[in-house]
């Protein structure tokens, strides 16, 4: 596997694991709603492993986002809000690593926001 196919494959990877935390999905719980193995969606995080076009949609399906959000690495860490979508949409152009970072900061946000409201 090139370095670039590589690199390209973990990015994907995180924003499937960053989308799967985000759900609080096990990877078994993926897994079965994807119709793959719970290994195989360990592999996919790690970019151990490539995936085809159709489980990539099927996983895309199973974590409620698009196959272009994973595959942009940008939204697929939120969920479905406005407001993150444009923030998601605004870091585009931005390198996979800042986009994730901004992700888990917005998620630690809306779950410190949440922690306030109990």
């Amino acid at each position: 596997m090139s370095k670039q196919a590589a690199k390209a494959g973990m990015s994907i990877g995180e924003a499937i694991r960053t989308r799967r935390g985000a759900l609080r999905l096990s990877q078994r719980d993926l897994a079965y709603a994807a119709g793959t193995t719970a290994a195989a969606v360990s592999h996919i995080e790690r970019g151990a492993r490539n995936l085809s076009a159709g489980l990539l949609v099927r996983i895309a399906d199973a974590l409620q986002c698009s196959a272009d959000d994973l595959l942009n690495g940008v939204a697929a860490a939120t969920e479905a809000s406005p407001h993150l979508r444009q923030v998601a949409a605004a870091m585009k152009g931005f390198p996979a690593p800042f986009q994730k970072e901004v992700a888990d900061f917005c998620e630690y946000l809306k779950h410190r926001s949440r922690k306030g409201k109990r």
